[in-house]
């Protein structure tokens, strides 16, 4: 358990955000709002700022697929809308 406790206590979430995108520009944008909606999570009580960090997700879906997609990756198929997250991440 102790082992345990040090290493939580080291842990360090940009850390490992920072290992994972390999200094993808887009990522400290990303991981910014995401940790603003994390607070909101926390603290929100009604439906509608729910509804809010539902908005605030979605959002940064579309950024994230958007800068990954590149048209080449439909094929023959029709090109995806530009708010398109679920077509894209196909």
């Amino acid at each position: 358990m102790e082992r345990m406790l040090s290493s939580y206590e080291k842990y360090n979430p940009e850390d490992f955000v920072h290992a994972i995108t390999l200094d993808i520009e887009i990522a400290p944008k990303l991981f910014r709002k995401l940790k603003s909606v994390a607070l909101f999570i926390d603290t929100d009580k009604e439906i509608e700022d729910f509804q809010s960090i539902g908005v605030q997700c979605r959002e940064i879906l579309i950024k994230l697929s958007n800068y990954i997609y590149t048209p080449s990756m439909a094929g023959v198929d029709e090109q995806p809308k530009k708010s398109d997250f679920k077509n894209k991440a196909k």
